[in-house]
């Protein structure tokens, strides 16, 4: 079910990139995009990785749910408002984006992550099935809705609107959903849970700088154009993860419950091969027609993003495996470990960035992040390696 419902979102997510990339000038897209890419690389703030602890904490005692998820709403009341703030300051200081534009894309950016945290209950509390409804419904609705206005009356502010109907309508159907189904919500504060989330914090921070990084340095060291260009092919990168994400959320709350005993190893090795099968064909078609598939995606844009394409096809196998062996190495309590490497990977993407971006723009990013990736995946894939050889702990 969530591997349907998330080949789904894969699929929307292409028809987001046609729709924008024959819609709207590249700059307009880019300012867009950049604008969200500031917001998120500053998201630690509003959610301290407590994402994290709180559906761990729920996978191995769900009676309590509703004591756990109360410390991530009382948590979230505050740093929401701190949050927004830090992100408009710095925007209007360091940036020359128009701070109406920043706002707006920081409150998108802050309900998509509140989203996030319902459905991390929702599946440690295996209930995917509230995911998945909700989540088909309100994607199903946002793509109509940005096709009609897209066509009507295509502008910035139309995609900001389209956008911000789509983030709330996520927060205010999974609030609906735990009311009425699960539990009555509440809040409280538990500084365990608090001190508990620190490694997921130092993650949160470094993840965001690793996928934000490349749009947020093209728009500081090149311009606006470059970032949608960017962000247009690498989008294509970013909607097929929910391959190995959806095969992640099905399999990490079985390891975290029972460690690696036999029957997780199996669908471990299971979930490998289905992961990098869908990679290595998504690999091999794009390289093959990479001309025709700017084409079909990009319109009128083809011309700049077709000398993009052939780059998915080195990042797809690389990206999908670093990702899964990330998410399983966190489900075995390996936390520590993955913080290390994304720092790694981190500070890797910014000095490459820095030498590439400035002689090839778009292209340099994108090989940048293949390069930072490919570090992740050969340290990440060793630990996994060891632990899958340890058969003395099932953990």
């Amino acid at each position: 079910m969530m591997l349907a419902a998330q080949s789904f979102y894969r699929l929307s997510g292409f028809v987001i990139v046609m729709v924008l990339a024959r819609s709207l000038p590249a700059a307009t897209i880019g300012a867009f995009v950049f604008a969200v890419a500031f917001a998120e690389s500053f998201l630690a703030i509003a959610n301290f990785g407590l994402n994290s602890v709180m559906s761990r904490r729920v996978a191995a005692d769900p009676a309590s749910a509703a004591s756990h998820f109360s410390v991530v709403v009382g948590f979230r009341l505050v740093s929401g408002v701190v949050y927004v703030t830090i992100v408009t300051l710095a925007a209007v200081l360091f940036t020359s984006a128009p701070w109406k534009l920043m706002l707006a894309a920081t409150l998108i950016v802050l309900a998509e992550d509140i989203y996030y945290s319902f459905g991390s209950l929702f599946l440690a509390l295996r209930k995917a099935v509230y995911n998945v409804t909700l989540g088909v419904t309100v994607q199903t609705v946002f793509i109509v809705v940005l096709l009609v206005g897209m066509y009507l009356r295509p502008s910035l502010w139309l995609l900001v609107a389209v956008n911000a109907v789509r983030a709330f309508a996520l927060v205010l159907g999974a609030a609906w959903l735990t009311q009425r189904k699960l539990f009555a919500l509440s809040m409280s504060w538990d500084s365990v849970a608090v001190r508990a989330a620190l490694p997921f914090v130092g993650m949160a921070v470094v993840n965001a700088l690793r996928d934000q990084i490349g749009v947020v340095m093209l728009g500081l060291l090149s311009n606006y154009d470059a970032v949608a260009y960017y962000n247009l092919v690498s989008r294509v990168q970013t909607a097929s993860l929910a391959v190995p994400t959806a095969v992640a959320a099905v399999l990490t709350p079985l390891i975290v419950a029972n460690g690696l005993d036999d029957g997780n190893r199996k669908r471990l090795v299971t979930a490998t091969m289905l992961i990098l099968g869908v990679a290595l064909m998504g690999s091999a078609i794009v390289m093959a027609f990479p001309d025709r598939i700017a084409a079909i995606l990009y319109g009128p844009l083809a011309p700049s993003t077709a000398p993009l394409v052939p780059v998915l096809g080195l990042i797809f196998p690389v990206s999908f495996m670093a990702l899964f062996c990330s998410l399983v190495l966190q489900a075995l309590y390996r936390e520590l470990h993955v913080l290390r490497t994304m720092i790694v990977v981190a500070v890797s993407n910014v000095l490459l960035n820095l030498l590439l971006i400035p002689g090839s723009g778009a292209k340099g990013a994108l090989y940048a992040l293949l390069i930072a990736t490919t570090i992740q995946l050969a340290i990440l894939s060793r630990d996994l390696t060891v632990k899958l050889a340890d058969r003395t702990s099932p953990a």
